[in-house]
């Protein structure tokens, strides 16, 4: 290389390295600078992570430590902890609506990781997973949603609104913050934000559910298929079963002197009184009457007969005695048909009746709302007949006013004491034979029922205020699209729930909530 050329270089080379000097003075950061940062920064992250680490129950913490990821979403510990809780509630309520809270089997005075299910598992594993499981669905479900430009309606909107105002009240009751009712409630670290958001997002994933479930149109041909398909669990028999158990001759509940041939004590008297019953049965008649019979025997002569059970299943009648439901469901069982059964476990026997065979029950399902006026059997008859004063009123009003289908359902509305179907204005969709008690399967099933017609029903509920709204498809058609529309949502969220990786974090899932 020559003089010159060599000079032009170094001349390119001064003044690369005096812009990268101008660059650095302008930046006010130099390499040693840089350094210096990064390590701040580093201390920084590791400061964050021993406070969380330290003192993992604060609000904030909880609110930064994940607990698991959904695909791209973190779930935070307080928010993991606030489905958490609502495991354990549903669960809870749900055991004391069937058991009584006397016999609900969670020590409400200890942690649930030191106390184990039947099967084993601890609550709080159990409680554990059904957390990460809705709020899995709820994401999936939601981001499916917005990929759509799915919106929730205007009255999810409203409903979202009237929560976050009930929320508030609740609070402002308590006089407590909005964030500190929140974290008492569902978890330290919760707060209103945190709220919304799950609101939010239960909402769109309910709505969005909904649309997939219930956007497909079925034709007859593919009712006719699927039902074909599966007959074994869409087929129900309308059937009559009398019980002989076997009881125990030392027990309090077993019969005085006086009265003891009236109940078997051995397996062996069970079946000799079943047998003698079943020979006297001729007709579907005469084993009811049997029955009545037998039941004033046993409870007085206040007992009724409730051996009849319509639209028995498969299923259903297999949580009685396997070998029952086998016989009944049997192909060549026509109306008519008797046996005596001996039980799995060899304490009881059946006599059993067939009133309709098996086959798709072609009787169609009613909608109807109801405001219920409730008893109770600790109420005497002057408490009785204020309660039934009670619904008259409210009937005959609502009838001076129109007696309008829309107006019986703001009566239901904020009258009614069935908390299940108040708050839909006492709806009830697709009831069938069987479903209700008696007396109101009597009245909506009278053959001369027709829409629009009202009136008052009494059973051993209360008195129920009835507006029948009308018919809908036969039963086995509404089975079948309920199936297949269940199988139809299975399969897409299957397909889509595939792109949303679940990852836990075994360190700080730890951290939830106990409820109790």
């Amino acid at each position: 290389m020559d003089t010159e050329e060599k000079v032009e270089q170094r001349r390119k080379e001064a003044a690369k390295l005096k812009k990268r000097n101008q660059r650095r003075e302008k930046s006010k950061v130099t390499p040693r600078a840089k350094h210096i940062l990064i390590g701040i920064a580093v201390v920084i992250a590791a400061a964050a992570i021993a406070f969380v680490l330290i003192f993992p129950n604060t609000g904030l913490s909880r609110r930064v430590m994940t607990a698991f990821t959904v695909g791209d979403e973190k779930v935070s510990v307080a928010e993991y902890s606030y489905y958490y809780r609502s495991a354990y509630s549903s669960y809870y309520n749900m055991m004391v609506q069937y058991v009584g809270e006397e016999n609900v089997s969670i020590d409400r005075s200890q942690s649930l990781t030191k106390q184990k299910m039947s099967d084993g598992t601890t609550y709080a594993d159990y409680f554990s997973k059904q957390a990460i499981d809705n709020l899995t669905k709820m994401i999936v479900l939601s981001s499916e949603a917005e990929k759509a430009d799915f919106k929730i309606s205007d009255d999810d909107q409203k409903q979202y609104d009237e929560l976050i105002d009930n929320i508030k009240t609740a609070a402002k009751s308590a006089h407590v913050s909005i964030n500190s009712y929140l974290g008492s409630s569902y978890g330290l670290g919760f707060n209103l934000d945190m709220f919304k958001k799950c609101l939010k997002r239960e909402l769109l994933a309910d709505a969005w559910q909904d649309h997939i479930t219930n956007d497909k149109e079925y034709t007859d041909d593919e009712y006719e298929s699927y039902y074909q398909d599966h007959k074994d669990t869409i087929d129900t028999v309308d059937i009559r079963v009398e019980q002989f158990a076997v009881k125990d001759a030392s027990s309090e509940d077993s019969s005085s002197a006086e009265d003891s041939s009236s109940e078997a004590v051995t397996i062996a008297e069970c079946e000799a009184d079943a047998n003698a019953f079943y020979d006297q049965v001729t007709d579907e008649q005469s084993f009811s009457d049997l029955a009545l019979a037998r039941a004033k025997e046993i409870d007085g002569e206040d007992a009724k007969d409730e051996t009849l059970s319509k639209n028995q299943t498969l299923t259903g009648l297999g949580y009685i005695d396997t070998d029952l439901a086998s016989w009944a469901f049997d192909a060549s069982r026509k109306a008519g048909d008797k046996t005596v059964l001996e039980n799995a476990n060899k304490t009881a026997y059946y006599v059993a009746y067939i009133v309709r065979p098996r086959g798709r029950e072609e009787t169609k399902v009613v909608n109807f709302r109801q405001i219920l006026i409730t008893t109770s059997s600790d109420d005497d008859q002057a408490a009785i007949d204020k309660k039934e004063e009670t619904a008259q009123i409210l009937y005959d009003k609502w009838q001076e006013e129109g007696g309008s289908e829309e107006s019986f359902e703001a009566y239901a509305v904020s009258n009614s004491e069935d908390t299940n179907s108040a708050k839909n204005g006492g709806l009830y969709e697709n009831a069938y034979p069987g479903q209700m008690v008696t007396p109101i399967d009597d009245w909506l099933f009278d053959p001369s029922r027709k829409a629009g017609d009202s009136g008052i029903v009494q059973s051993s509920y209360g008195f129920h205020l009835l507006y029948y709204v009308g018919q809908g498809d036969a039963k086995w058609k509404v089975d079948v699209e309920s199936d297949m529309r269940t199988d139809d949502y299975n399969e897409y969220y299957d397909g889509v729930s595939k792109d949303y990786t679940v990852k836990e974090n075994k360190l700080f899932m730890r951290y939830r909530s106990e409820p109790i």
